[in-house]
């Protein structure tokens, strides 16, 4: 059963690269100028607010706690933290998003949490945006209980990240 779970989970992973490596190679055509490069603000946002760039919006809609794992799995630490966010493509070009690549969890004790591809998410965040469309899903993450964490999410391999504080206290159990 361990070897079914490990392939699936390489297979996910490859599936999940395979959709974001090369996005936007060759789209820059020498008449047009160059693409616009915003660096993110260095102020977290919190639930509920949204960070608006150029190319793309988003919103962390809220945060819970659960130890539900799917195929029986359990978190290795405390918990799942699974936040529900909300990713607008305002781009004229299809989004491709993958959870492992472009999100990190970092919690107050200064450590990162990895992305937790077997929690019991409604929905998951990864995959295709039509150009102007939207996507909301869950991104789940296996934590030790903190009293706050930073989630950071990226547009893209090379892309600045943009930060939203989680405190503790607007967890829901």
């Amino acid at each position: 059963m361990k070897k079914i779970v490990g392939t699936l989970s390489v297979l996910l992973l490859l599936f999940s690269l395979s959709g974001c490596a090369f996005q936007n190679v060759g789209k820059f055509d020498e008449k047009d100028s160059p693409p616009n490069v915003e660096t993110p603000a260095n102020e977290a946002k919190s639930i509920g607010e949204t960070i608006v760039r150029d190319d793309y919006s988003i919103t962390l809609n809220g945060a819970r706690y659960s130890t539900a794992g799917i195929l029986g799995s359990e978190p290795t630490n405390d918990k799942y933290l699974i936040l529900d966010v909300t990713v607008v493509n305002n781009s004229a070009e299809e989004l491709s998003l993958s959870t492992l690549l472009l999100t990190q969890l970092q919690g107050s004790d200064s450590r990162r949490y990895d992305v937790a591809i077997f929690a019991d998410t409604d929905s998951p965040l990864d995959g295709s945006v039509p150009a102007q469309g939207q996507l909301r899903g869950e991104v789940a993450f296996d934590v030790k209980e903190q009293d706050s964490y930073t989630f950071s999410f990226k547009n893209g391999l090379l892309a600045d990240s943009v930060q939203f504080e989680v405190p503790a206290t607007s967890i829901n159990e």
